[in-house]
């Protein structure tokens, strides 16, 4: 699809990080299990006698995919700002310094005439589509839940909107729940329609088994996230973290031996030292 430019799935790819980053969770608690004695190779467990299964082999290799396709602090504001930019646009002129007097008052009569009819739209349960996978129970119980937040989601973004203006568009931490709520919410649905089709198709009941603890651990981060963009500790996390990196906390560099980049960089010195023996062993 992408290849083909007839759809937009930007939106859909950067969502997709879910994947790698639950399968880097996956192997780092597999790798408790299979790790060996510590950090140890394939190989090395080989040697021992034990089975040669290649599990920090897998974790780095899946770290490496986790990054290599995208930072995922990058793609999170990506995601949130197709959210945010619908309202941050819309209340621009309102919310600028340099709008006064009656050209306030005429902005604020265009916003009304627009936030009124959807506000209370925002209240309004919409219809699933009609199709034959959506009428299987366990299916639509999920979906309605997604609707449901889906329509949450967006009165909360517009309360926040209210209480901090402008400054929305650089809260990260608020970015990043928004981007975390779309993206448990897509994880429910598909997770649901995945499972539906796995069940007409190789007649495996217990599927929904998964997807009952799946939906049941992703509901409650969703719950969770939207709390938390009205109300969290945001603000005095980040101050206490000014704060140690301004020095304030010296007692927590105590004991330990003080380096800085320049400490592990080669001297020009010892280039030109290893310079002068390479060439003599030539």
């Amino acid at each position: 699809m992408a290849d083909q430019h007839t759809h937009d799935v930007r939106i859909e790819a950067a969502l997709a990080k879910f994947a790698p980053r639950r399968l880097f969770k996956f192997l780092k608690d597999s790798q408790v299990i299979f790790g060996g004695m510590g950090y140890e190779t394939a190989h090395s467990k080989w040697i021992r006698g034990e089975p040669a299964f290649g599990i920090e082999q897998l974790v780095r290799d899946a770290e490496m995919y986790r990054i290599g396709e995208g930072a995922t602090d990058i793609l999170r504001p990506f995601v949130a700002r197709e959210g945010l930019n619908m309202h941050l646009e819309r209340v621009g002129r309102l919310f600028d310094e340099r709008t006064t007097g009656v050209h306030r008052l005429i902005e604020l009569q265009r916003l009304l005439r627009f936030y009124a009819p959807w506000y209370v739209s925002q209240w309004r349960s919409g219809r699933l589509p009609s199709r034959p996978e959506f009428h299987h129970p366990n299916v639509r119980s999920k979906l309605i839940f997604v609707e449901r937040a889906s329509r949450r989601l967006a009165r909360t973004i517009f309360y926040a909107m209210l209480l901090h203006r402008q400054a929305l568009r650089d809260d990260q931490g608020r970015q990043n729940r928004i981007e975390m709520i779309g993206e448990n919410l897509l994880v429910i649905a598909t997770t649901a329609l995945y499972a539906e089709a796995q069940v007409q198709t190789a007649a495996h009941p217990e599927v929904w088994e998964l997807v009952e603890e799946c939906f049941r651990e992703a509901k409650q981060r969703v719950e969770q996230d939207i709390k938390g963009l009205i109300r969290n500790q945001d603000t005095v996390i980040a101050a206490v973290g000014g704060k140690a990196l301004n020095g304030r906390y010296p007692s927590l560099l105590s004991g330990i031996i003080r380096r800085n980049l320049q400490d592990y960089s080669r001297h020009e010195s010892v280039l030109k030292a290893d310079g002068a023996n390479l060439h003599t062993v030539v």
